[in-house]
């Protein structure tokens, strides 16, 4: 898998794709691959951004509801303890 384009690669991939450039001049100028540049482009056309969104959320998953944590705020409040 090649390395993630900076962001300076990134806008030069974005600004000459707005400009109508040819795909291999584009690779060229930003120093990555063809195939970068067209998923940059769907990416542009799909989402709106250069890079696509997570499809969901990362990390260890939550012990604690958000509700279970407004309930417990409540209670605090109630006796008056502060957070």
């Amino acid at each position: 898998m090649p390395p993630a384009l900076s962001d300076t690669q990134l806008d030069i991939v974005k600004t000459m794709l707005t400009g109508k450039f040819d795909q291999g001049k584009i690779a060229d100028a930003a120093g990555c691959s063809i195939r970068q540049v067209k998923k940059i482009k769907k990416n542009i056309h799909t989402f709106g951004t250069t890079k696509a969104p997570k499809l969901k959320a990362q990390g260890r998953p939550r012990v604690v509801t958000q509700e279970a944590v407004e309930v417990l705020s409540l209670f605090l409040h109630l006796n008056e303890y502060d957070i």
